[in-house]
């Protein structure tokens, strides 16, 4: 009964030893991560306010202000307050699931908010409802997930909004992140204007490889986004279909490529639905030098004049990126994989490039790039009509234009016409533009 009764009060006394030592853990690892989070943006910082440290369970009350603009007044400041139940079996907030300690956020409005942001917000009460909760994993990873409350107004104004959840699971340096985003719908209307918002997801997984570089992949999605008006005699509106944005990086160390692509339909005055993809590729970028310069940028936006760059350290950066000989290469198409498809596309670098030039003439001289048109009339027909307005429509007043225009750049030889195909291919070698093979007159 003793050896018993020995063992529950070792183990017991062992246990409480264990949630202490994660009390007095937590607060440092919060702070941490606070000022992790803080440091990559001016333009919000958290301050820490009071704390409740106890055997199984402690809070931390921060101040999280947001600024208006970089060094310029707050513009929204919340309490946020850590509730944070201790480990190794966080019983305190309900869980038996071991973990090293889970963490509920909680919100309320602070006193440095403006008047008027006050007022605002507290006509839309449920966003305080907002939850956010954590947990650290007993090998030192981290999930997060923050969920706002959907929220309903109407009449006079309709204001529907679906709710939305973030959720990002990391380790505590917070250099690895798998991000997810949701917002299923936001819908708001007036007596003149109605906003849609449908089907928004984030998705990404990246890994940070220094300040301001992260490598990974990322995509985007959006079912559908509208402005449209009410009015019978206003007939502007434009939508968004099927949006896809999607970023992907390629690592060579020491360089790095960057690859974007945006796809979708887009509608412009009551238009039919016109389908484009853009795509950008970005090729040998110093991994340092980059984020060398996101660093400058930092500095030179972050509303301090005593630390922004100088003139030096700018063009050494600039000479870091350029002796990695990067490229630019591009395409946009209209109406792609469709046989009135249009599509423009080229490419840009400097090979023998190595310093930044004393003169842009300099530059220009070391520059080498080219672009190609490739299109089908009745397609370029669409891309006007779909941006003209319903009254060049009815007269048919760009069409006219473009037509004008093709035939006076078939004329100079700047495009050439094979039926209804038209193409054009434009090159500078350094001094000269030549389209087609003859200088541009």
């Amino acid at each position: 009964m003793k050896k018993s009764f020995v063992a529950a009060l070792l183990a017991a006394t062992a246990y409480m030893a264990i949630t202490v030592f994660v009390a007095n853990q937590a607060g440092g690892a919060i702070d941490s991560s606070l000022k992790r989070i803080s440091s990559g943006s001016p333009l919000y910082r958290f301050t820490p306010q009071q704390s409740r440290i106890g055997i199984f369970s402690s809070s931390y009350t921060y101040t999280a202000s947001f600024l208006s603009q970089p060094g310029g007044p707050e513009a929204l400041s919340l309490l946020v307050t850590f509730d944070v139940a201790h480990g190794p079996i966080p019983f305190a907030a309900g869980s038996l699931s071991p973990c090293a300690a889970l963490v509920n956020g909680r919100f309320a409005m602070a006193e440095g908010t403006p008047k008027a942001v006050r007022d605002a917000l507290d006509q839309i009460p449920e966003l305080f409802r907002t939850t956010l909760r954590a947990e650290a994993g007993l090998g030192g990873g981290l999930d997060l997930r923050l969920s706002v409350p959907p929220l309903f107004r109407d009449p006079p104004l309709r204001q529907e909004f679906q709710g939305a959840t973030v959720s990002v699971s990391t380790d505590m340096d917070f250099s690895r992140q798998v991000t997810k985003v949701d917002i299923p719908l936001i819908n708001l209307q007036d007596n003149d204007y109605t906003f849609l918002l449908k089907g928004l997801t984030i998705r990404s997984d990246a890994v940070r490889l220094l300040p301001y570089v992260w490598h990974g992949q990322s995509e985007l999605k959006l079912a559908g986004l509208s402005l449209s008006t009410k009015d019978p005699s206003n007939t502007q509106a434009s939508t968004l279909e099927n949006l896809e944005l999607r970023g992907k990086t390629t690592l060579h160390a020491p360089t790095v490529d960057y690859a974007l692509s945006l796809s979708g339909a887009t509608a412009i005055n009551k238009s039919a639905p016109l389908p484009f993809s853009v795509a950008l590729s970005l090729f040998n970028l110093d991994v340092e030098g980059f984020s060398q310069l996101n660093d400058l940028l930092q500095r030179e936006y972050g509303g301090n004049e005593a630390v922004r760059p100088y003139v030096d350290e700018v063009r050494k950066t600039y000479d870091m990126l350029l002796v990695r000989a990067p490229r630019v290469e591009f395409e946009l198409k209209a109406l792609p994989g469709t046989q009135n498809e249009v599509a423009l596309k080229g490419e840009a670098s400097a090979p023998a490039l190595k310093s930044v030039p004393p003169t842009p003439q300099e530059a220009l001289a070391q520059l080498r790039a080219k672009a190609d048109l490739s299109a089908q009339e009745p397609g370029l027909v669409i891309l006007v009509d779909t941006f003209s307005s319903p009254q060049e429509k009815e007269s048919q007043a760009q069409q006219k234009q473009l037509q004008t225009a093709l035939q006076q750049l078939t004329e100079k030889g700047s495009i050439t016409r094979d039926g209804t195909r038209i193409s054009s291919s434009a090159v500078w070698d350094g001094s000269a533009l030549l389209v087609n093979g003859k200088p541009l007159q």
